[in-house]
């Protein structure tokens, strides 16, 4: 079901493992023991917090950490006075941060999937994002549910879909506004609601959508891994709840990497403490980080050129910071160019903590080998860091002990889910004039470990450096099949080939993110593509 989870074993022997740690002296690097690699981060973030200068201090973590991981690095960062940390670095709107439930989820269990007859799905490609929720919804399709999809791109599913819209990138939000509007004709809303539904188009297709998911009994939206990089994401969550509510359905989320949910409980938000707790300050996302100078960053398990939406930006933000401390397997040549020290850390199968899924099952689990070399588990780098800087709360023994302290926090916790509390839906987003950028996540390069799988990364679902469109924008564009394209983003030109692909709907083109030939581009939204 997923040779991508499988198959990835082979970066635990990647020749880029990082074995010890190493610290940037006058401009090169050298492999130093753990005591010299601690005290020069003691001394650098310690000196930003007594002058109180510790919110200069921002914390980036993959979305694949653990749950202790992110405790104690949301604690390290507070402690020193810090509030910009966050787990999200592929996503690039978060004006639904604060009506967001306490963790996204499916707010459904597997076995209700199954069940559902009708499903709509919104900015996603669950075949390859999420193979083992594709499975449930294929059960429920092949018992007879109707299944649904608003994408910008016609993915290969395999399972019939009885609505299929295909919109411009910028009109996803548009057409589920669309759909809202039909489907809340009948529903108690608030004055102002009514008003910004109304503002929204209405077509045939979003009234048969509306109509089959009115009819269902048992009706799920889901919103995906696409969605979630979108730049109107907040509406498109606020409008997928509404419609929920409108149709009795149950609103899931689908998110980026391994522990999302865990992310959120533990606190590694810039906007709540661990679970879910209101915090003085909110702090700077993963997209305000960058945009706004800091002295001082922490990157646990990213390589930023690949695992960040706007890898050019955040590169030169972390290049012209003070100070870069990456907790990290791998060694390259392109952390060590943004760095100051790299910290050796385990990687799953060496790793010990906890993972919390979609369902709100918290699964732990521990190293069943040890680590090569002075790697060390995250948790415990964390821990001695905020044990050495004297700052409360590192004291924990064993991983369990941080385990617990977090489900403590956590007791009582309301399960994941993706309902949103009410808030301003906005305005219809415009139709832009030129083609937009779909920018996707290749399915073998979605994080470190699976860029290191060699038998992933030679088959076909590898990453291209190619540029997609259909027949019809390509004409608009003046391109053929086989030239190349000029992409410009933030100033910088890429060039890529085309390729005819008529599955990019009518005034997209298609790029993938993550690999080496691509990490001059922005977001999606700061793409624009022209001819030589």
């Amino acid at each position: 079901l997923s040779d991508r989870d499988r198959f990835s074993y082979e970066a635990l022997a990647s020749d880029e493992r990082l074995f010890n740690p190493r610290i940037k002296r006058d401009g090169e690097w050298g492999d130093c023991d753990w005591e010299v690699a601690y005290d020069a981060i003691v001394a650098r973030l310690g000196q930003l917090s007594p002058d109180g200068r510790g919110d200069q201090i921002a914390a980036l973590a993959s979305p694949s950490s653990t749950t202790e991981e992110f405790y104690l690095l949301q604690r390290l960062i507070r402690e020193l006075g810090g509030t910009s940390i966050d787990h999200r670095p592929r996503q690039i709107d978060f004006s639904a941060d604060t009506a967001a439930p306490l963790a996204p989820g499916l707010g459904v269990d597997l076995e209700q999937l199954e069940r559902a007859d009708a499903i709509l799905l919104v900015g996603t490609n669950p075949r390859l994002d999420q193979p083992l929720i594709n499975h449930r919804i294929r059960k429920a399709a092949l018992r007879g549910a109707q299944v649904m999809v608003l994408n910008p791109v016609d993915y290969d599913f395999n399972y019939p879909l009885d609505e299929k819209l295909i919109v411009r990138s910028s009109q996803l939000s548009a057409a589920l506004g669309g759909i809202a509007k039909f489907a809340t004709i009948d529903a108690a809303l608030t004055a102002s609601v009514r008003v910004e539904l109304d503002s929204f188009a209405c077509i045939d297709s979003y009234k048969s959508i509306a109509a089959k998911l009115l009819a269902a009994s048992n009706a799920v939206i889901v919103t995906g891994n696409f969605a979630q990089r979108h730049a109107n994401y907040g509406q498109l969550c606020t409008l997928a709840s509404i419609i929920a509510g409108a149709v009795c359905a149950t609103y899931a989320q689908l998110t980026d990497g391994a522990n999302s949910a865990g992310g959120w409980l533990a606190g590694a938000v810039p906007h709540r403490g661990p679970g879910g707790r209101k915090i003085a300050k909110a702090g700077f996302d993963a997209r305000q980080m960058f945009d706004t100078e800091h002295a001082a960053y922490i990157l646990l398990g990213l390589e930023p050129e690949f695992d960040c939406l706007r890898p050019q930006k955040t590169v030169e933000a972390l290049r012209a910071a003070g100070f870069v401390v990456a907790l990290t397997a791998f060694r390259t040549p392109a952390l060590e160019s943004i760095a100051d020290v790299l910290l050796p850390i385990a990687v799953f199968a060496e790793n010990e903590g906890s993972y919390v899924n979609a369902l709100g099952h918290w699964q732990s689990f521990d190293a069943a080998v040890r680590p090569p070399g002075e790697a060390r588990p995250a948790w415990k780098l964390l821990r001695v860091l905020g044990e050495k800087l004297s700052l409360p709360g590192f004291d924990a023994i064993n991983c369990a002990d941080v385990t617990g302290e977090i489900a403590a926090l956590c007791d009582g916790a309301e399960k994941p889910s993706g309902t949103v509390s009410p808030i301003e839906i906005g305005p219809v987003p415009r139709s832009m004039v030129k083609p937009e950028a779909v920018v996707e996540i290749p399915i073998y390069a979605t994080d470190p470990i699976v860029r290191r799988g060699a038998a992933l990364q030679a088959s076909f679902q590898s990453a291209k450096d190619c540029v997609y469109l259909n027949a019809a924008t390509a004409k608009q564009l003046g391109l053929k099949t086989g030239a190349k394209a000029v992409l410009t983003s933030d100033g910088v030109e890429t060039v890529m080939p085309v390729v005819f692909d008529d599955s990019v709907g009518d005034g997209n083109f298609l790029l993938y993110a993550a690999h080496a030939g691509a990490t001059a581009l922005g977001s999606a939204a700061e793409i624009q593509i022209s001819r030589i």
